[in-house]
């Protein structure tokens, strides 16, 4: 799109990606089918280079961060049509060239949630608790 804004992000090994922030998902409102994210496009794109970095990514290329505040307590990074408060970023990492990320809503499906890897190593990093970790398996508001 017209406003879409493509980041070169440099990683730790001096290697680069491409990172898009799409005004898809910069809008003031969601809609049925796209969230939207609250952050400074900054945050955004420390989200996906960190989830890079230390290797939060699925099996099938879909990578997750958040953004913590105080170990368990989540910044809200975005909203979607049926809920003002999503902490949980997903990026899609198809391309070096070229992936993007949008705030998601784990209550709403697996495609949506980390795996266990992922939430293990955030335990691991001491991102999160494990009660909060739980919640996020389970699907339970957090």
């Amino acid at each position: 799109m017209a406003n879409d804004e493509l980041r070169k992000v440099i990683l730790s090994d001096k290697t680069q990606r491409g990172y898009l922030i799409s005004s898809k998902h910069r809008t003031v409102n969601p809609t049925q089918y796209k969230s939207v994210w609250t952050v400074p496009k900054d945050t955004e794109v420390h989200l996906f280079a960190e989830c890079i970095e230390e290797g939060y990514i699925k099996q099938n290329g879909d990578g997750f961060n958040v953004d913590v505040v105080d170990r368990s307590v989540l910044e809200t990074l975005g909203k979607s049509i049926t809920t003002d408060r999503l902490v949980i970023g997903k990026f899609e990492i198809e391309d070096v060239r070229e992936s993007h990320g949008y705030p998601v809503d784990h209550k709403r499906g697996e495609s949506y949630k980390p795996d266990d890897k992922i939430l293990e190593k955030w335990a691991e990093d001491k991102k999160l608790d494990l009660g909060t970790i739980k919640k996020i398996k389970r699907g339970k508001k957090i």
